[in-house]
């Protein structure tokens, strides 16, 4: 039996990722320890496995899990026979960016947090930054450029996805003690930190300490920063 942080590392998923799939899709349904605690089995490990293989062949959550149960398996054969069954039921990745950015110049913060819930479940988070949350952005920065969205549209985007990047580089871990860490920010007068942000959890979860100080930064706080003493 395993702890769920021993099942994310042996599925290749991570923790907050392993939650909402059991959560929300009931892929795997763990044993409790009296005090409460998951406890995942080999099947239950196999299970997010064929799961996290389906997402990454472009399936969406809900149609890998119902498939998966469907055919009851959880091999590899069992995958393989659901991913050459096609994906007629899941939205595609342009679609879902589509749907980003109709929210964003509709200024419907509700139906941004919506698509942005669906993008976090499909995978793992660098693979959400590249296959959505990069895309999206660079679809409504075109708008602009074209006079077809306003900065509030840009804006409201930002906000919307930078809200959710916080929380992913709290879920990434802690910063870690006993090295120097990557300092990661803006210099003075640069307010554009979604990429800088999205680096800082990438380099988080590869389990490298970081600490990220943000945007528009003044010289001067820059050199304190990197001066502070070995923690």
């Amino acid at each position: 039996m395993y702890t769920i942080k021993q099942a994310s590392i042996r599925a290749r998923i991570s923790v907050p990722l392993l939650r909402q799939w059991e959560r929300r899709y009931g892929v795997v349904r763990p044993a409790r320890t009296p005090g409460g605690y998951r406890l995942y089995d080999d099947a239950d490990i196999a299970q997010l496995r064929s799961m996290r293989a389906l997402v990454e062949d472009g399936w969406s959550p809900s149609n890998a899990a119902a498939s998966i149960r469907e055919r009851g398996g959880t091999t590899a054969a069992a995958v393989e026979a659901v991913s050459a069954a096609g994906s007629t039921g899941a939205r595609v990745d342009g679609d879902i960016t589509q749907a980003f950015v109709g929210a964003a110049r509709a200024l419907d913060a509700p139906a941004m947090d919506a698509v942005l819930e669906e993008m976090f479940v499909r995978g793992s988070f660098e693979q959400i930054a590249e296959r959505y949350l990069a895309p999206a952005l660079h679809a409504i920065g075109a708008l602009w450029a074209e006079g077809q969205a306003d900065i509030a549209v840009e804006h409201v985007a930002s906000q919307a996805i930078l809200h959710r990047l916080g929380a992913a580089y709290q879920a990434a871990g802690r910063a870690g003690r006993g090295g120097r860490p990557v300092v990661v920010g803006l210099p003075p007068g640069s307010r554009h930190e979604l990429g800088v942000l999205a680096f800082s959890i990438a380099a988080r979860r590869s389990g490298l300490p970081t600490l990220y100080l943000g945007a528009d930064l003044p010289v001067q706080d820059w050199m304190n920063a990197v001066q502070q003493p070995k923690r």
